[in-house]
């Protein structure tokens, strides 16, 4: 059985590789806002848009079956646990979702405990 620690490095794992796929959207467009400059090692990302890590096949199987485990969840505990592994802030998931930081911690908590019933 896997620990809490573990899925969530798996769950990291996997908002890694979602993060450094490809964009998808209609081709020609462009954006007007100026382009953001990053700290070395602040996003997987360089500023000039490269990606410093490709996933490869079985990054994205191993990340398609980390998705998997969402199935038992209700969407706002999906929202939750997806953007912790994003590594969003609680205090930015709390004005998102309008609960306290410490409810948002128990159900964050039994998000996982449920992830870890599907994982085994």
């Amino acid at each position: 059985m896997m620990t809490i620690e573990e899925i969530k490095e798996n769950l990291a794992f996997a908002a890694k590789v979602m993060r450094c796929l490809p964009k998808t959207g209609p081709n020609g467009y462009i954006s007007s806002w100026p382009a953001i400059l990053c700290q070395p090692g602040e996003t997987d990302v360089q500023p000039d848009g490269k990606n410093t890590y490709q996933p490869t096949a079985q990054d994205v199987s191993r990340m398609e079956e980390i998705l998997d485990w969402f199935k038992p969840l209700n969407a706002l505990e999906t929202k939750l646990v997806w953007r912790r592994a994003n590594k969003v802030s609680w205090k930015m998931i709390s004005a998102e979702l309008g609960y306290h930081r410490s409810k948002l911690d128990e159900k964050y908590r039994i998000a996982l405990v449920k992830i870890q019933a599907v994982a085994t």
